[in-house]
């Protein structure tokens, strides 16, 4: 794993398994000085797990050492038929927790 994808892992105070990151890298990080916020952008090989992509985002949206805020966009290098199942996941989740308000 790069070490500037540790470093920010440590950062955001990401616990959860690396191995699953080990084909990611950070691609870009971009300063949006108007909303104050820093945007990551994750490149990876394979789609991610909805749990490690949940975890990653709750963190960096609490912020990089818990004062800068972040959001992470993902990029995935590999298009396959898993695509649609993990769209309707994320949809699927979206709603339930629509509903619970």
């Amino acid at each position: 794993m790069a070490e500037d994808l540790v470093r920010f892992l440590d950062s955001i105070s990401y616990s959860g398994d690396r191995d699953i990151l080990k084909d990611t890298e950070i691609e870009k990080v971009l300063l949006h000085k108007k909303e104050g916020t820093y945007e990551v952008i994750l490149n990876s090989l394979e789609l991610l797990p909805l749990k490690v992509v949940e975890q990653l985002n709750d963190l960096a949206e609490k912020g990089i050492h818990q004062k800068e805020k972040c959001f992470i966009t993902y990029k995935y290098q590999n298009e396959n038929e898993n695509r649609k199942d993990y769209v309707m996941m994320c949809l699927k989740k979206y709603q339930e927790e629509k509903n619970e308000y």
